[in-house]
């Protein structure tokens, strides 16, 4: 059949947007596991790493990656691997990121804040891996792909 698309489709990983368009899911979602990884890292830095405060920024972080694994991709069926893949992606991105920051002497010493992407991208590449491997052998036949469905 040719009418299936990969699962992996750029316009299902990554839709363009034009300046003036509405936020897609994928920005969120990418935005939310940006975000949540290094906003734990530094709290984490800043308020200690007692079991109680380990806990909470944890599983708030692994938390939101779970969400952003959820809602990445538009087909309903591929939303439980998402999330799997999110919460092992902000899980260690929260890991490594904690690991520079402490490594570097605080978060004092940090000069420029571009210099936690690079952390956070190798911590998050094995959730990154496992969302592509998870995905990689699925196809999206007509009647899931959202572009096709018309609302009634």
């Amino acid at each position: 059949m040719t009418d299936r698309k990969p699962a992996t489709a750029s316009e299902y990983m990554a839709t363009a947007e034009r300046p003036r368009d509405p936020v897609t899911r994928q920005t969120l979602a990418l935005t939310m596991m940006l975000i949540a990884p290094l906003c734990g890292a530094l709290a984490l830095s800043r308020l200690g790493t007692d079991p109680e405060t380990m806990r909470w920024v944890a599983g708030f972080v692994i938390g939101l990656g779970a969400v952003a694994g959820w809602i990445h991709h538009p087909v309903r069926r591929f939303r439980i691997r998402g999330a799997v893949a999110g919460a092992l992606a902000g899980g260690g991105a929260l890991l490594l990121t904690y690991l520079y920051v402490e490594w570097r002497g605080g978060d004092q010493k940090i000069r420029v804040m571009e210099e936690l992407l690079i952390p956070l991208a190798i911590g998050a590449a094995p959730g990154l891996w496992m969302y592509y491997f998870l995905l990689r052998n699925e196809d999206v036949p007509p009647w899931e792909d959202p572009s096709v469905i018309k609302p009634s």
